[in-house]
């Protein structure tokens, strides 16, 4: 699921915490329906921004954002 939201991006050259928040946030996108989009989106951004580089933060959003449109089929809230 992540390797079709990534756009010219391969997972093995993510760096590590962007790679495990995505894998997180997809988890929860996929497997945990009564989770609102926003906050699982919401709470990925912000560990990518605190703990990950300049871009993190703008990076998991893109992804995890695809994720959601594609597997939710709706925008996120």
């Amino acid at each position: 699921v992540l390797e079709s939201a990534l756009q010219r991006w391969e997972m093995k050259r993510l760096a590590v915490l962007d790679r495990c928040v995505l894998r997180i946030g997809a988890a929860e996108l996929l497997y945990e329906p009564e989770l609102p989009t926003r906050i699982i989106l919401n709470e990925a951004i912000e560990i990518a921004r605190r703990f990950g580089t300049s871009e993190s933060g703008r990076f998991v959003n893109g992804v995890l954002d695809k994720v959601a449109r594609d597997h939710r089929g709706q925008e996120p809230e």
